[in-house]
């Protein structure tokens, strides 16, 4: 029987969120079944409905913690991106290219497409670019907050902000002669990425 104390902080904990629906998970797990929490109650069935949690949910007075985060009901369009950090300096990010519609419609690539080969490099080549030092920035944070010298941290970013950064590059890449960057732009990237989780080798957990 879960303590009436600890479920009405939770229940504060919930409201704080921010959003009707929170993702719920242990600081070093998450639930299999990943259904929208409204209630600390839907929290706690949630986390007690597969073992690998519900292990977790046992300890919790003592030494875990319940991890709560505005729950996003489309993850497909977000990109997740898998970075790579060692010895407290990102080493390399794998992500799969997404080329959605660019504004007005027009795809970044195309059979009928009048951007040059030239000018598309370039405009790949800055747009990751920013993406790059958005990232540096990023993880350079979370090193410093979460003390970790060595993981591997999934981080999202929504397609759509992606498209918006192709967009913004394509605009002029057939004036241009190099890759350009705007400092700007790496800060609004910087902004819109959020972490999934932490993976430590050296610690041999996960966390949110």
């Amino acid at each position: 029987e879960t303590n009436p104390d600890f479920m009405e902080e939770l229940e504060k904990a919930v409201k704080s969120v921010g959003s009707r629906k929170v993702f719920a998970r242990m600081d070093h797990a998450s639930p299999k079944k990943n259904t929208p929490c409204e209630t600390a109650a839907d929290v706690i069935r949630n986390l007690n409905s597969t073992e690998r949690t519900a292990s977790e949910m046992r300890k919790v007075e003592t030494s875990r913690t319940i991890m709560l985060q505005e729950y996003v009901d489309n993850m497909s369009d977000h990109m997740e991106i898998r970075c790579f950090v060692h010895g407290s300096v990102a080493r390399a990010c794998s992500l799969d290219i997404y080329l959605p519609e660019c504004p007005g419609g027009h795809h970044i690539i195309s059979r009928n497409s009048s951007i040059s080969d030239e000018a598309l490099k370039l405009t790949l080549l800055s747009a990751l670019a920013v993406m790059r030092s958005a990232f540096r920035s990023f993880l350079k944070d979370l090193v410093a907050a979460t003390e970790y010298h060595d993981f591997v941290a999934d981080v999202a970013f929504h397609r759509s902000e992606f498209g918006w950064l192709l967009g913004k590059y394509r605009q002029n890449s057939t004036a241009r002669s190099k890759k350009v960057i705007d400092n700007s732009d790496v800060k609004a990237v910087r902004e819109k990425l959020w972490l999934i989780e932490i993976n430590t080798p050296v610690y041999m957990l996960a966390t949110a």
